[in-house]
This record gives C-alpha cells, structure tokens and sequence, in this order.
C-alpha cells in the first residue's frame, strides 16, 4: 500500500511540475512577445506624435520656402509608415496622410497637381470617416474635408458647405468654419442680410486683412465712404506686401478692388474706377458683374462703344444678367 501511494506521489510531481513548465513557457513567450509588440506600438505613437507636431509647426510658419522643407520631412516620416497607400487600416494615421496631401496641395500653384492632392486628401479623410469613432474626430475630420472642398473652387462649394454645417452638427468648434461658410455665401451672393456677412469677420485680430476687411464693409453698410476706401486701401496694401496665397483670401482681396472700383464711380472718379475694376478681374477673370460696372465706367465716360463691349461680356459670362440686359438695350435704342 506504501508503495502504491509512492507511486501516484511521484507521478503527481511530474505532473505538477509539467504544469508548471507550460506555465513558465507560455509567461515566457507573452514576455517575448510583449518585448517586440511594446516597442513597436511605442514608436509608431511616438511618430504620430512628431508628424502631428510637425504639421502644427507647418501650419505656424509664414515663409513659404520653409513649409516645403518641414512637409519634406513629414512626408518621409509618412512614407515609412505607409508601405501600402490602398491598406491603410489605423484612422489616425489615414487621417494624417489626408493632412498631409491638403497641405500638400496648398502649396501647389499649378492647379492641377493641387487637385490631385487635394483629392488624395479626400481619399484619405473618408477612410479615416469610416476607421475613427471618436465624436470630436468626426467633427474634426468634417471640417478638413470642408476646406478640401472649398480649396478645389466654386463648382465644390456645396460639398464644402455640406461637411462644414456637418462639422457644426457634430460638436466641432472653429473660427474658421464660419469665415470660410461667410466666403462661400458671398462668392454665391447668397447673403440675405450684410450684416450677417460682417459679424464673421468682427472676431478678427487687429492688424489681420481680415480685421481691415470687416472695418472697410461695416464703413461701407454705414455709408461711410471715405472711411470705408481707406480700409478697403488698407486691404490691398496688406496683399501687395505678403503676397495672395489661399482661396478665401484671394476672394477678400477680390472683393476689396471690386468695392473700390464701386467707391471711386460713386464719388465720379472714373479713371481711378475704371483701374479697381481692371484689377479686380485679375482674381476673377469672368465675373459678369466687374464687366457691367466697367460697361457703366465707360458709359460715364462716354465711350458707348467699349460700354457695349463690356455688357456683352457681362452676358458671356452670366446670360441672365438683368440689368447688362437692359443697358444693352438702352444703347441700341440710342439712349
């Protein structure tokens, strides 16, 4: 009987420490497996982390040559963790590839090679819609497929407004939003009331154009003209200086020769009217409305031909143009 119970002690041992060896093998291994894992999680993060920083730090810097040089180093910081542009499974870092190409973008002159990577943005953006569940991501991500929109022109501009007003719905705050809705409205000339246009731009830091820009069309609502030509002068001298770059402010600065052109026919300063008008068309080639005002420029000037020519060229651009409709007219009829 003794004998018997020595036997089933022993195999109770080596039973007891085979257990106890699996469990050592499998401790083992998890550590292993940590030891390669950790690390890797660890710099991956740690990368996004840089790439985030370097992308706030593109956003901050003013010189143009040097925001190519910190997006040459964001972008081989990306390639590295892009091996496959069509699989990307982590929304973080879909989302920094779309960062990545609208800044690109931004800075491309040549406008198409800045649709093309404003369209990988987009491409990214919505893989990044469909990958982040985070509430005030969706919001975020909104708003950067907005100005994707937005910076791709005016046949855009309702997809713009869609995902901006989106962004809005989902809890994301920026001061933006609004001055790039506020820009859309009024290249659509869909502002009911204009000052609902100016409270955009109230907010705007002092010295900024758009801070010139809201004084120069509250002077302008409040039919102080003089005050208002010095602003929208101030709006002008600010671009000569730092130079047109983005969409809405090429649009701002648009608009500040367009009403400058209209300042200086009120006060029946034709030739100085005539050259606003010119100059705005530097920045929108066919808009029908510079062309009827220069059409009245001219007429006040009485030049009916040129008048004539510039009607028309309002139509070519806008063929229901009401009022080129009737000065057309008048002129046939001799008036």
């Amino acid at each position: 009987m003794k004998g018997y119970q020595n036997y089933y002690k022993k195999k109770n041992k080596k039973l007891r420490y085979l257990l106890l060896g699996i469990v050592i093998l499998f401790a083992g291994y998890l550590i292993i497996k940590s030891i390669k894992v950790l690390p890797f999680f660890s710099m991956k993060k740690e990368k996004y982390t840089y790439i985030e920083n370097e992308i706030y730090k593109f956003d901050k810097e003013q010189d143009r040559i040097k925001k190519k040089v910190i997006l040459s180093k964001i972008n081989q910081s990306l390639n590295k963790l892009i091996k496959d542009e069509d699989n990307i499974e982590d929304g973080t870092l879909s989302y920094l590839a779309g960062s990545v190409n609208y800044r690109k973008g931004l800075l491309e002159y040549n406008k198409d090679l800045r649709n093309m990577y404003l369209d990988k943005a987009i491409y990214y953006f919505r893989m990044a819609l469909a990958l982040l569940k985070k509430k005030e991501h969706i919001g975020r991500l909104h708003y950067e497929l907005g100005k994707c929109y937005f910076y791709k022109g005016e046949y855009y501009y309702y997809e713009s407004l869609m995902e901006l007003q989106q962004a809005q719905k989902k809890g994301y705050r920026n001061k933006n939003i609004e001055k790039i809705i506020a820009v859309i409205k009024l290249k659509k000339d869909d502002v009911p009331n204009i000052n609902d246009l100016i409270m955009q731009f109230k907010d705007s830091k002092e010295g900024e154009v758009e801070s010139f820009f809201y004084d120069a069309l509250t002077y302008k609502n409040n039919k102080d003209y003089k005050k208002a030509t010095e602003n929208f002068l101030k709006v002008e001298d600010f671009f000569l200086k730092k130079g047109v770059e983005t969409v809405e402010k090429r649009y701002i600065i648009f608009k500040a020769l367009f009403n400058l052109g209209w300042l200086y026919y009120n006060d029946k300063e034709y030739t100085s009217s005539e050259e606003y008008y010119k100059k705005s068309l530097e920045y929108e080639e066919k808009n029908a409305d510079v062309y009827y005002w220069l059409g009245k420029v001219y007429l006040a000037k009485k030049n009916k031909k040129e008048a004539k020519n510039m009607f028309q060229e309002a139509l070519k651009y806008k063929p229901d143009h009401q009022f080129a409709k009737i000065k057309l007219k008048q002129l046939r009829r001799g008036r």
